[in-house]
């Protein structure tokens, strides 16, 4: 069972129910992605919030593992030059939901923790336009943080910590009844 995080409705990407993530959330989250380059809430870029963490998002394209060979191979090789050396520490694959609910392999530029993998000028445009036919990135769900999280406010030691799960699991009981 995942932990009651009480993540403010109004967040985006909020248990569905109101209350608390339950198995299969993710399936219905994915659904609203992928979201278009600049249409992002604020609140899903960093950390800005103190208490929560959000749903972690890959910038970048889902291409499926039909496509993904020939672009690593483009990519890693230089085969016809597509993508020139000095990008190649700009590009990661990571696994992203599609809509549909199925995990598929993106090519990706950043995330929406870290920013950016390498930022350079036009590093993302390049990419956008001998990869994709200039269509821009997406920002696309983690398979596996597609979750808000709740942040401590600070490291607690080993007595702090028992005694702050406790209180969690007594509120996690609680709401359960």
């Amino acid at each position: 069972m995942l932990p009651v995080m009480l993540v403010p409705k109004s967040f985006p990407f909020s248990p569905p129910n109101g209350i608390k993530y339950e198995a299969g959330d993710e399936k219905q989250l994915c659904a609203k992605t992928p979201i278009p380059l600049w249409d992002i809430h604020p609140c899903l870029l960093g950390s800005r919030d103190p208490h929560f963490l959000p749903p972690m998002f890959h910038l970048g394209w889902a291409v499926g593992e039909d496509k993904l060979p020939p672009i690593w191979e483009s990519i890693f090789c230089l085969i016809d030059g597509i993508i020139p050396g000095d990008l190649h520490e700009c590009v990661q694959a990571s696994e992203v939901l599609r809509p549909d609910g199925v995990i598929h392999l993106a090519l990706c530029v950043g995330d929406n923790r870290i920013g950016i993998l390498h930022p350079q000028t036009g590093a993302v445009e390049k990419i956008a336009e001998r990869l994709f036919k200039g269509e821009p990135p997406q920002w696309h769900l983690d398979p596996w943080h597609w979750q808000w999280k709740q942040k401590l406010p600070r490291v607690l030691s080993p007595s702090e910590a028992r005694e702050w799960a406790t209180k969690m699991n007594a509120r996690e009981a609680a709401l359960e009844k």
